[in-house]
């Protein structure tokens, strides 16, 4: 059965997907051990309406600002869905977000329905923002806080049914937040006409998918392509596994058999690793599966023919199918975004047979900037440009966007602003890339990264970080030395070290950054003894590094470190 075609709402979309399928499988929730309980389009459509009764019950119309602060569920759909239905603007919070990052976001949309997952969740929201919302809706259950009772959907009852309501294609529907990792997440909004572009651009990238299609949302909510996938979700026709507990998605995926996966490249950095770890008391098994990945790797370079080919198939089913069945058994391909992967980590996937679709996009289009597709696809790319995107590079390798997917309004103080930036204007991504002959976009690094020794010679400090995160030890690394003699690289160990690995570690270094000229290799390694984490602020909540932050986290002793190499003192490797 064919998919239904884009309408020009979101509300539509839905409408449409019920029309052409009403009694297939929607969504499929938890219930319990290997349990799913399965939520037809019908259903869905049902529900969104009762949601719907509630809101406008509650004084919710065109132009009221929704925000949802709550971890993946049906619930948070539904609620999203429901006010889109009644031209309301809905802003995905995320409940992980630290307590100046939470304050600053909120203080731009201003919330005049504030939807929480529970009271845990009620008790992060500082006081001023519940007391000005006309409605606090608890996902869980009514609220016995003394500050503001929150309405449970126990007792959310709807008056009666709402009737058409009219949306627009022009009005404003979501709220989306740039990443934070240089300053705090600003908000900027779309119109339905720009989400629905965004669903036919995505979709039309993946004919393999459509009705019969199993997809699964496990992001947080608050995450833009998430949002627009389970959108994606509607226009195929596909059925979505909701996975609440992000932790548990690698014990459920197996069991949910996906036809494609979404992900971020710290999720599959992690699965490779556990992989690999499983595989090292199993001495014959690892020296088997090496020796598949390699054929498999001949074999995809085009070096292996005749009996190599035969023996790399042979190997395959022997030795890596059993790896990729942790997947599922239908899944085929990965889909990777928020930052670059590693170059071995895309290698190591693609010769596994499951080939990671690197993505690239930023908050201020909610179109796609670049993809890779299942049938085009060039390993250390992120694809070629969407047809929906002019891309461009500026005199010093920026990526600069033009399209009908970015941005036009923002959110300040609860009022939607016209972009600052002119119409006709590039949006400045920010990113530093190339283009290749074949028209394939590579990313380089960040503009605002980079910088100049006091020796005059410029360090992308990416490169280096990619390169250290090829240290068997190294999780992360983090790269200083604006005006300095030389680099200073403060690290998060994979697992908890001290002092004594220190010389491990400067082997490990050395060898990860043998390729690179002497200048960029750092002169001295801080180590993190508490790693990077949300928490603390090194991270934002899409795991992207907050430079600025772990700067200031470790200021003292990249403070010391500087100095002593300006003397030209001996630095060791320090663990703080």
């Amino acid at each position: 059965m064919p998919a239904v075609s884009v309408p020009r709402t979101v509300p539509e979309l839905l409408g449409g997907r019920v029309r052409v399928s009403p009694a297939a499988p929607a969504y499929f929730v938890p219930a319990g051990s290997k349990i799913w309980q399965p939520c037809t389009w019908r259903d869905l459509a049902e529900r969104v309406a009762h949601r719907a009764q509630g809101l406008r019950l509650h004084g919710t119309g065109r132009g009221t600002r929704v925000a949802i602060v709550a971890r993946t569920c049906l619930d948070w759909e539904i609620t999203q869905l429901a006010a889109l239905s009644l031209g309301a603007v809905v802003a995905g919070i995320d409940p992980q977000y630290p307590a100046d990052t939470m304050t600053a976001v909120l203080s731009d949309v201003l919330p005049e329905v504030l939807v929480v997952e529970d009271d845990a969740v009620l008790a992060r929201i500082p006081r001023p923002f519940l007391t000005r919302a006309k409605l606090v809706l608890s996902l869980a259950r009514s609220s016995g806080s003394d500050i503001v009772p929150a309405v449970g959907l126990d007792q959310f009852a709807p008056s009666d049914p709402i009737g058409e309501v009219s949306v627009s294609p022009e009005d404003p529907a979501l709220v989306a937040f740039s990443s934070g990792t240089t300053a705090t997440p600003k908000a900027v909004v779309y119109r339905h006409e720009q989400v629905l572009l965004a669903v036919r651009s995505i979709t039309e990238m993946f004919p393999e998918l459509g009705p019969e299609s199993v997809l699964v949302a496990w992001l947080p909510l608050a995450n833009l392509f998430q949002r627009i996938m389970n959108l994606c979700a509607i226009q195929f026709g596909a059925s979505t596994y909701v996975v609440e507990d992000p932790r548990a998605i690698m014990e459920r995926v197996r069991e949910i058999n996906p036809h494609m996966l979404i992900g971020v490249p710290r999720f599959f950095e992690k699965v490779n690793r556990a992989v690999t770890r499983r595989l090292e008391s199993h001495s014959t098994v690892t020296r088997l599966v090496s020796r598949a990945l390699a054929a498999n790797r001949r074999r995809r370079l085009g070096e292996a023919g005749g009996i190599a080919a035969v023996e790399a198939k042979l190997l395959d089913r022997v030795a890596l199918s059993p790896l990729r069945n942790a997947f599922g058994r239908r899944c085929r391909f990965l889909v990777s975004g928020s930052a670059p992967m590693p170059a071995p980590l895309l290698d190591w996937y693609e010769s596994l047979g499951l080939p990671v679709l690197e993505a690239y996009g930023v908050s201020e289009n909610i179109v796609p900037i670049a993809f890779n597709t299942p049938s085009d696809r060039r390993l250390g790319s992120v694809g070629r440009p969407l047809p929906a995107n002019e891309v461009s590079l500026s005199a010093d390798g920026e990526v600069l966007v033009q399209g009908r997917g970015v941005y036009t309004l923002r959110l300040e103080a609860g009022e939607l602003v016209p972009a600052s930036r002119p119409d006709k204007e590039d949006l400045a991504t920010g990113d530093l890339g190339s283009i290749d002959a074949d028209g394939y976009l590579a990313l380089t690094g960040r503009k605002r990264d980079v910088f100049k020794l006091s020796s005059g010679r410029w360090v992308a400090p990416a490169r280096v970080e990619a390169a250290m995160q090829q240290a068997e030890d190294i999780d992360q690394a983090v790269v200083f030395g604006a005006n300095r003699k030389a680099t200073v690289a403060v690290i998060a160990l994979r697992e908890r070290g001290d002092a004594a690995k220190a010389d491990r570690l400067r082997r490990q270094v050395d060898e990860a950054l043998a390729a690179l000229p002497e200048f960029m290799r750092p002169a001295a390694i801080i180590v993190a003894t508490r790693g990077f984490s949300i928490d603390d602020g090194d991270l934002t909540v899409n795991m992207k590094l907050r430079r600025a932050s772990i700067g200031r986290r470790f200021e003292v002793p990249l403070r010391r470190a500087f100095a002593a190499i300006e003397a030209g003192q001996p630095v060791e490797v320090q663990f703080v």
